[in-house]
């Protein structure tokens, strides 16, 4: 059975951890299949990642506050929508502020 080395493994420990590592990546190797199935099927995702909005979806806010569970009420208020070019606008204005005006 060359394509089950599971069964290859005579310590029952090995053969447990294999096992248990494969059904850890069972999820991880469903993901970009339910990923697919929405860039097909659901048009604010495929803008998402097309670059023409910058409005994540709902399924991605979504799985933030899964991963997150409790701790997301410790989170300050807007880190989900977070501005990426924050820094470079602070940046700016402090340049801004800097020129010394006639």
């Amino acid at each position: 059975m060359a394509s089950k080395p599971f069964y290859r493994v005579s310590n029952p420990d090995i053969r447990w951890a294999t096992n248990r590592e494969r059904d850890a990546n069972r999820p991880r190797r469903r993901r970009p299949r339910h990923i697919r199935h929405l860039l097909d099927t659901d048009r604010s995702v495929r803008d998402f990642f097309e670059c023409e909005t910058e409005v994540i979806p709902s399924f991605y806010i979504n799985r933030m506050k899964q991963d997150w569970g409790e701790f997301r009420a410790y989170l300050p208020e807007g880190t989900i929508h977070d501005d990426p070019n924050a820094y470079l606008k602070k940046i700016e204005q402090q340049n801004l502020n800097a020129i010394p005006h006639a």
